[in-house]
C-alpha cells in the first residue's frame, strides 16, 4: 500500500464514519477513537493496511452487532 492509497483509505473510512452516526456527538466521539486508532498504530510501528484495517473494526461492529463503542453514556 503507497502512502497515496493509505492516504485515501483514511479519507474514506472518516467518511464512513460520518456516514453511519446519527448526531454530531457520535460523529466526534467516533472520530476521536479512530484518530486514537491511528495514533496507537503508528506509535507501534504498525503498517498502513493494518492501521486502515483496525480503524474499520469499530465501524463494522456497530453496524454488524450494534455495539457503538464510542457512545458514553
Amino acid at each position: 500500500m503507497t502512502s497515496e492509497d493509505y492516504r485515501r483509505a483514511k479519507d474514506h473510512v472518516y467518511g464512513l464514519a460520518h456516514n453511519v452516526c446519527e448526531s454530531g456527538t457520535e460523529q466526534a466521539q467516533l472520530v476521536d477513537v479512530l484518530r486514537e486508532i491511528e495514533t496507537v498504530g503508528y506509535k507501534n510501528g504498525m503498517k498502513n493496511i493494518k492501521i486502515i484495517k483496525q480503524m474499520l473494526f469499530p465501524i463494522m461492529d456497530g453496524l454488524q452487532f450494534g455495539n457503538w463503542p464510542w457512545t458514553k453514556k
